[in-house]
This record gives structure tokens, sequence and C-alpha cells, in this order.
């Protein structure tokens, strides 16, 4: 499953994830977040690295932490001043702002773990080799074993005929362009095709 895409359910978690990430933008909880996130998708792109996600999702978490911890200490001190131990009254209005903002930072560190990590790490080499979004294999290299030669494909084509497509085959062949193995594939194709 490491090696494989993600399914249409985990896209939807991901989707989620950002909606959720936008929200709670609206609530400054996740600027920072998204830096330490954005940073760990182009340094595992440019490294190859899933560590890289890891290591962000991590500093994120401790951030989250962090501004929860300040948030329970406002909503205390914010209960403290309102039952009048300093003498005066406070509007209720008051706490509700670190019960909000403590709500919002609860609810995106779940949806940090789950709905953006754990789709993630479940498939990290597919993330790590070829993207999010991706459903296919894309090779690195133009000599890949698996390469796909589509020589002729319908009617674009028809113009030229199998032993012109032939010829220029061989002189690629000859010039070094490409194996002899890939020239047979081509020759084989091209000949079933007519």
């Amino acid at each position: 499953m490491v090696n494989k895409p993600l399914d249409g359910n985990e896209h939807g978690k991901l989707v989620v994830f950002t909606i959720l990430h936008f929200v709670a933008m609206f609530f400054l909880v996740s600027i920072i977040p998204t830096i330490f996130l954005i940073f760990g998708l182009k340094m595992m792109k440019r490294n190859k690295d899933f560590s890289q996600i890891e290591a962000a999702v991590r500093n994120t978490y401790w951030v989250l932490g962090l501004l929860f911890i300040l948030c329970c200490a406002w909503l205390m001190n914010s209960l403290y001043s309102y039952y009048g131990y300093y003498g005066f009254h406070m509007s209720k209005g008051y706490y509700s702002a670190p019960i909000v903002l403590g709500s919002v930072t609860l609810v995106y560190f779940l949806a940090l773990h789950y709905l953006f990590l754990d789709p993630l790490s479940d498939h990290h080499e597919w993330v790590t080799r070829y993207g999010i979004f991706s459903n296919k294999e894309t090779s690195s290299s133009g000599s890949d074993s698996n390469m796909n030669l589509d020589i002729i494909q319908g009617e674009k084509f028809r113009q030229y005929s199998v032993a012109d497509e032939l010829t220029k085959w061989a002189k690629l062949k000859e010039d070094g362009h490409i194996t002899s193995g890939e020239y047979n594939e081509a020759r084989k194709k091209l000949l079933k095709q007519a």
C-alpha cells in the first residue's frame, strides 16, 4: 500500500483538510503551520524524502500545542476576571474568544493528523516518487524498461507509410539515439499495424 496511489477517499480527506486549513487561517491558527507544511512539501519533492513532511507536521504539532496552552491560560484568566476576583464583572463575550480559538486549534490539530498525515504516510513511497494527486507512474528517464513507445496513434499518422517509419527508426538506431531493443519493439508495433 505504501507504493500505490491514493484512492478517491484519501484525496477527499486531503480536500477536506484544505478547506479546514483555510477556515483555520481565518482564525489565524494556521498561518505558521502553512509555512511549515509548504516548506515540508517542497523539501520532500526536492529531496525525495518523506521524513521532510513528518518533520513539518511534528513542528506544526508543537506550534498548535503552544497555541492551545495559551488559549487555556487566556480562558482561565478571563474566567477569573469574570467572576469578580478583581472586583468587577466583564461581559460573557470576553471569555468566548479563547474557547473558540482553542476549539479551532484542537480541530485543526486532529484534522492535520487524520486528514493530512495519515493518508500521506500510508502511501509515502508513492507520494515521494510521483506526488500527492498523481495516479499514474511517470518515468524519469527515456530509457526506462517500462517505456511505452506509441509510434502510430490512430488517424494522425496515416499519411506516412510503414516503410518510411521503419527507415526513420533504423536511422535513429544507427545514430545511437535508441537501443536495439527499442528499435525491435517499434518495428514489431509498426508491422502489426500494417
